[in-house]
């Protein structure tokens, strides 16, 4: 963890309270308060570019690496958001302590059915006290912990309110990782009973491993969808009915509502196995106008952040506690690239802010052919294009720049090599290397001065073999163009 996470913690969330500044005057500030939460947590987990990998969240999750610290709302007043960074750990997971903490300090104000009013005082003083001040995750808990027996519904002719069952201060004695895989398995059953509701069918302990599987390849909310509605339709579910007439797009609203809620929201948001990926820009500004809308015409305000253009990655967390690896998208950030970030988080336009599948580094070792011992090794990033390349390497083995040039493929004849171009459109990646690839840069009219003391004849030409030695995705390529990163001794003795 860097030096200064406190400080960079403190200046990414200030951009999130920037744009509320913005905002605030042109809306009531219940409506902000209200949705505080739920705004600050789209926000983190939003892309700041269409289709990018760059959010607040990685940004946070690669500040802390394998720490696992997420930032949380810890309280919100009028005009001030408090923030705090909190750790999860499979040994002392936040949600564990929070079912404890409801426990040690009930208070008669659950109603099953029913929601918390902020305004209650102890309602706040519950939410204070456990990690995220969140009336939305204090709905949850207030769920798995009635689900789990700690709570029973008491006699009550008008509500169901709640009340300690005789289980409760014996749950307290079960282990950390005890509770944390009831709570789990608690979570994945309410996802799975939506779907089965869904689907008008009655839930089956085989489906089970079919739900764990989902984790196990990390993929967007579509392909959820469509896996889910593709193992159903195998069980003969009939829900071809809702491909009558235009019903067929109200259910995959209605199943992406399923899926982002009781999901993404519950395993990423709540327990944080995973990490959403929402992949447009959040607009804080429209989104209120949205809200608005739907507290004005009386409808679910919640729909708003239900999003059907989501992924989901794994955190660290998940990958530990679901015994799956996973694809680490964002590498550990410099502090100066985190700088780097954080103060052009706004303004970064297209060229340096590439989209995902330009998000690619090749690991390249250049050697002048018949003068092996002279090589080095880059880092270079797929946006660069062949012509820079060539700049590249004529500023590293000092070599003119005005030189004639041509990029050819290795083939295994000679003469079967083909010109690869020297265009400043053709790019690295539109070349699809992969690892163990290799190709030549070929210099022309040239002495090639690093093999005059190996060969006797004076080439005219300079020819350097270029090997791939590792593809890798990295969010590292928008911060440069190359980096060197070993050069062999025969350098050092020139």
């Amino acid at each position: 963890m860097p030096r200064n996470y406190n400080l960079y913690f403190r200046q990414l969330n200030c951009i999130f309270e920037k744009e509320v500044a913005k905002v605030r005057k042109d809306f009531d500030k219940e409506i902000i308060t209200y949705c505080m939460p739920d705004i600050y947590n789209r926000w983190l987990h939003c892309a700041n570019k269409k289709n990018s990998f760059i959010t607040p969240a990685n940004i946070f999750m690669s500040l802390s690496g394998k720490s696992n610290l997420f930032p949380v709302i810890k309280n919100f007043f009028d005009k001030k958001v408090v923030f705090e960074p909190v750790l999860y750990s499979l040994e002392n997971h936040p949600v564990v302590n929070d079912i404890k903490i409801i426990i040690e300090n009930f208070l008669p104000i659950y109603d099953l059915q029913i929601g918390f009013n902020l305004s209650d005082a102890n309602v706040r003083h519950i939410l204070s006290a456990i990690s995220m001040f969140e009336p939305n995750y204090l709905e949850y808990l207030k769920i798995i912990c009635f689900r789990l027996n700690i709570f029973e519904i008491l006699p009550s002719i008008h509500c169901k309110r709640l009340g300690l069952s005789k289980n409760a201060y014996g749950f307290l004695k079960k282990s950390t990782s005890e509770i944390f895989d009831l709570v789990f398995d608690e979570t994945l059953m309410i996802f799975y009973e939506n779907i089965c509701t869904f689907f008008s069918i009655d839930c089956n302990c085989d489906d089970y491993n079919f739900f764990i599987d989902l984790f196990k390849n990390p993929c967007s909310i579509s392909e959820i969808m469509s896996k889910i509605l593709f193992h159903f339709n195998e069980g003969q579910v009939p829900f071809i009915k809702f491909y009558e007439d235009d019903s067929f797009n109200d259910c995959l609203y209605y199943l992406n509502i399923i899926v982002n809620r009781f999901f993404f929201l519950t395993f990423g948001h709540y327990l944080k196995l995973i990490l959403p990926i929402y992949n447009h820009p959040f607009n804080l500004k429209l989104t209120l106008s949205i809200i608005k809308k739907y507290i004005d015409q009386k409808e679910d305000i919640y729909r708003v952040f239900d999003y059907n253009d989501t992924r989901f990655t794994l955190t660290d967390l998940g990958e530990d506690y679901l015994e799956i690896e996973g694809i680490d998208v964002f590498d550990k950030l410099s502090e100066n690239e985190v700088d780097y970030l954080i103060n052009n988080f706004n303004s970064i336009n297209e060229k340096q802010y590439p989209i995902q599948d330009s998000l690619v580094i090749y690991k390249l070792k250049i050697e002048v052919e018949k003068a092996q011992k002279y090589w080095k090794t880059f880092n270079c990033s797929s946006l660069m294009s062949l012509h820079d390349l060539f700049l590249m390497v004529c500023n590293e083995f000092f070599l003119p720049h005005d030189s004639q040039y041509s990029f050819l493929s290795d083939n295994a004849m000679q003469s079967d090599n083909y010109n690869l171009g020297n265009s400043n459109e053709i790019n690295l990646n539109k070349l699809h290397f992969t690892s163990g690839d290799s190709f030549f840069l070929v210099i022309q009219n040239q002495i090639n001065y690093y093999s005059l003391n190996d060969s006797k004849l004076i080439d005219n030409n300079i020819k350097l073999k270029i090997y791939v030695y590792s593809v890798e995705n990295s969010i590292k390529n928008i911060y440069f163009d190359y980096k060197m990163i070993f050069a062999s001794k025969a350098f050092n003795k020139s």
